[in-house]
């Protein structure tokens, strides 16, 4: 049984295709937090009442006897040449049938084109005749009051949008365009041999934005390489090409193949000098137009919602549940550890907490805080205006440690091409590691929270709450270490006293 999924994995990629049959499905936490079924939202949009509600292992039989009598079809399954449609909602409009289809985004546009067309053509070859097209999506301009608004929480478009989300062509008339004949498709499907299958070939898809679940599977040789592997290069078109031609490090690098980034110098450069490359003069510019104490090191943790929970909020906003904040009063001062965790709408808590425990001056440390903090802080502005003069004077005192890295400032051959804070801290040995944490990755932290938050015994709440203020904590913690790290390195301090014996 194939459905319009494995359609898109295998034209995507055969392997991705194989490998998701192949392989049990890994564990996922969604990043949004959905409250109430996309079903339930759509038939209080609608006021749909009475409906038939297809299930699992429907055959064709069901939802076409449905089709006699119900104005309304829900999760409809349909089925040719053994390729499964679902569809989300189906209206009878006279003799046709206007489809709806729904995804929990903001913005329908062209690129679902195609999937709707696959969808479309199993029903027509059963011989359903369709009418208008719909995308049920979320509404931007909605801002939630005391009471949710159905009515105004979702929209039905007939049109996609543009890259820049203003209104442009009609889904029926661009979907048209894209009807194929699935049947050579799902033929080759059906008769693959993986013997023929050419070689892996590394594009984009690999892992734009978030990587293939199944990279590691297809490129097993990237976590089993030296830590000065030319495989580590970053953004680098040519750098399998290389390694199959038998250049192994980044120190030997075709000079002709490589982009000529800065990241990719540091990284050719670290590996010559023996593990570290440093821009001393460009580093000890950053950090004196930077470093004010008292410094504060501090990090958010936060939770996202399809549909906004409390007042304010629009869909796919945020609330902020966690802080971490380690203050150095100054040099000699010793570190301290302010945090806080709350429940539900803590907004304002959280807040107030915050601005109470921050000095009043001094340099404010986040790792991509411009991307994160800055925005989290703003938000909290625009909610609480009696606050928005000190939260601008927070903002104004942030400072991204992410920026020498990802400006090859600086880099480490134990960061292994990566730029995140959790792999730079690989660089202060194992006992530094997010591998010996409960909690290591920020989605794993959100849904011990969302644990939490649905009400837990004391005993639970007690080890919930720990395990979250460590992973926080070492976020913040660990930036004070990168602090120290940078000032020993401009000293000229031996580098190997950052590394475990």
């Amino acid at each position: 049984m194939l459905h319009i999924t494995d359609i898109q994995k295998f034209l995507q990629c055969p392997y991705l295709y194989l490998y998701s049959l192949n392989h049990e499905k890994k564990d996922y936490v969604s990043y949004l937090r959905t409250q109430e079924s996309f079903v339930s939202l759509l038939e209080k949009k609608l006021k749909i009442t009475d409906a038939f509600y297809g299930s699992v292992g429907d055959g064709n039989e069901k939802a076409l006897t449905a089709m006699e009598t119900k104005e309304w079809l829900i999760h409809a399954r349909f089925e040719y040449l053994g390729l499964r449609v679902n569809l989300l909602a189906m209206h009878r409009n006279e003799e046709y049938w206007d489809i709806y289809f729904g995804k929990t985004e903001l913005y329908p546009h062209e690129d679902q084109a195609q999937y709707m067309a696959d969808n479309l053509w199993v029903l027509r070859k059963l011989g359903i005749p369709i009418g208008n097209l719909y995308s049920v999506h979320f509404n931007q301009e909605y801002e939630r009051k005391e009471e949710l608004d159905y009515d105004k929480l979702l929209k039905v478009s007939d049109i996609f949008y543009n890259s820049r989300n203003h209104p442009s062509h009609n889904i029926k008339l661009v979907v048209d365009q894209k009807d194929r004949d699935l049947e050579p498709i799902i033929h080759t499907m059906e008769n693959l041999d993986v013997t023929h299958l050419q070689g892996r070939v590394k594009t984009s898809r690999c892992h734009r934005r978030f990587r293939c679940n199944y990279y590691d599977e297809c490129w097993p040789l990237e976590k089993e390489v030296e830590d000065n592997s030319i495989l580590h290069l970053s953004n680098s078109e040519h750098k399998q090409e290389m390694y199959a031609e038998g250049i192994r490090y980044l120190k030997d690098a075709d000079i002709n193949r490589i982009e000529g980034s800065q990241l990719q110098y540091a990284q050719i450069m670290a590996d010559k000098n023996g593990g570290l490359f440093c821009d001393k003069l460009g580093l000890k510019q950053y950090m004196e137009e930077n470093i004010r104490f008292p410094l504060s090191f501090i990090d958010f943790e936060w939770d996202s919602y399809s549909v906004p929970p409390y007042r304010g909020m629009h869909p796919f906003d945020v609330s902020l549940f966690q802080y971490s904040l380690h203050i150095l009063d100054s040099e000699d001062a010793e570190l301290r550890h302010e945090e806080y965790i709350g429940v539900r709408d803590c907004r304002k808590e959280l807040l107030e907490n915050m601005l109470h425990k921050l000095p009043k001056e001094g340099s404010i440390v986040t790792f991509n805080g411009f991307g994160a903090e800055i925005i989290r802080m703003r938000e909290l502005a625009e909610l609480f205006p009696e606050y928005a003069e000190e939260i601008e004077d927070i903002n104004r005192r942030m400072v991204d440690f992410s920026q020498p890295f990802s400006t090859g400032l600086i880099y480490d051959l134990k960061m292994r091409g990566a730029y995140s804070l959790k792999q730079i801290v690989e660089i202060f040995g194992e006992k530094m590691s997010y591998r010996n944490l409960d909690i290591g990755k920020a989605m794993n932290a959100v849904q011990e929270w969302r644990i939490l938050e649905e009400g837990v015994d004391e005993l639970e709440e007690i080890e919930i709450r720990k395990k979250l203020s460590e992973y926080c904590s070492m976020d913040t913690y660990s930036l004070y270490l990168v602090y120290n790290w940078f000032k020993e390195i401009l000293a000229g301090e031996p580098y190997a006293q950052y590394t475990e014996s």
